[in-house]
């Protein structure tokens, strides 16, 4: 099977939104065309706080059913003992399901459910730590690095924006994932220590939740030396978007800037079609082709923007006029390219979809335009051999005549 690329225009890609965005790193993109709508030293080292917690969901969604139990023992609460660190509430002794303990991870940031995932993966922590980095290594993420599981501070931890984009977009396509994100508050089922449910709540501000069309959920972080960090997620105007933030000071909020430049895109921003392969370009004549008179072709890709509602949309088609039979399925014919307010966004080669066969005077009449002078040279070979042949047959008749008269002559005498 041929796959057909569609071609972008990188150079008109990054910092597109006229937003200010008070976070010291910021970085934006669409995670299903790649398109990047902000970046604000997005590929910079930065610490990643509890954002962390995002691969260690990813780590533990893959290897673990949602709805195995797992006992907690006292070892698996041994690496967060006595350390300044976020937990969901749940006790030794108790067994809650992976899903549980994921909701425990994600909404309240707990390090008691990141290590619990650990061990319940991988035996321990550091076994885990390694599959983190395993994954890191998958994804290409060549600025991060990971020494543990929740995100307590380790200067050799660390990655970039970008890349923390990466991994949520990777977690985010998990339906299990996105329902917890979208979740405000949870209750397990009875545990041992919590016979009504251990009650688990997030960290995400009524503002952003409810007050973002189609925000579905986020990881904060905070550590004094990573500041104030957020990863979000949300669908808005139809464009599927990763909103990473980080190092913020005190004084900053990473939610209202994620409300502000959500806000800004939802206002101003739309996901536009600018290629449809789906859709007729052109229909062309087809000259001597068998039983095909013309074709319809389409892209071969298609190309889907986040752009400026008003923006000014063009398109360039290059395609002959008319065709020619015999045609080859898969052979390019022509290329499609859009602009969005005068700048070549993207293209799409076009190609033939079928085989066409050239017809039976099609192919006679381009046997003789192909072979004229050859045929030409025979005809007057033929004419020749024609002429000497009639006339070695009128010298042929004279010599018979002649032969009669000398006979008659000599009967005579």
């Amino acid at each position: 099977m041929l796959i057909f690329p569609v071609m972008f225009n990188q150079n008109i890609q990054a910092e597109e939104l006229d937003i200010n965005v008070l976070s010291p790193y910021a970085y934006l993109y669409d995670l299903e065309n790649g398109q990047v709508l902000y970046d604000k030293n997005g590929e910079e080292k930065i610490y990643p706080a509890s954002m962390t917690k995002l691969m260690t969901a990813l780590i533990a969604i893959e290897n673990l059913d949602l709805d195995q139990k797992i006992l907690i023992t006292s070892e698996m609460y041994a690496p967060f003992a006595g350390i300044n660190a976020s937990i969901a509430g749940f006790s030794i002794g108790e067994e809650p399901t992976v899903r549980d303990l994921l909701y425990g991870l994600l909404l309240p940031s707990g390090a008691d459910s990141a290590c619990v995932l650990a061990y319940a993966v991988a035996g321990n922590i550091d076994s885990f730590v390694l599959l983190m980095n395993d994954k890191v290594n998958e994804l290409n993420l060549e600025n991060t690095h990971f020494t543990n599981t929740t995100g307590l501070h380790n200067p050799n931890q660390y990655s970039t924006c970008k890349d923390i984009a990466r991994i949520c977009s990777e977690v985010v396509q998990y339906d299990a994932i996105k329902e917890i994100l979208e979740t405000k508050s949870y209750t397990t089922g009875p545990l041992l220590h919590h016979p009504d449910g251990l009650a688990i709540n997030d960290h995400i501000s009524d503002t952003l939740r409810y007050g973002i069309t189609g925000f579905v959920g986020g990881k904060t972080g905070y550590t004094p030396d990573a500041g104030r960090c957020l990863a979000s997620y949300a669908v808005v105007n139809g464009i599927p978007c990763i909103l990473v933030t980080a190092a913020a000071n005190d004084s900053i909020t990473p939610q209202n800037d994620a409300y502000e430049t959500y806000n800004y895109l939802s206002e101003y921003y739309t996901r536009t079609v600018l290629i449809d392969p789906n859709e007729i370009v052109k229909t062309i004549p087809v000259k001597g082709g068998k039983k095909v008179k013309e074709i319809s072709v389409n892209a071969s890709s298609s190309c889907n923007a986040d752009i400026p509602i008003n923006s000014e949309i063009s398109t360039s088609i290059d395609l002959p006029d008319k065709l020619q039979a015999p045609l080859s399925k898969d052979t390019q014919i022509g290329t499609i390219t859009v602009s969005v307010d005068e700048n070549e966004y993207c293209s799409s080669a076009i190609y033939i979809q079928e085989n066409i066969a050239e017809s039976i005077p099609s192919i006679i009449f381009h046997f003789i335009e192909n072979n004229f002078l050859l045929l030409c040279l025979v005809f007057i070979i033929f004419v020749l051999l024609f002429i000497k042949k009639q006339i070695a047959k009128q010298r042929r008749r004279k010599r018979r005549k002649k032969r009669n008269t000398t006979k008659k002559s000599q009967i005579n005498y």
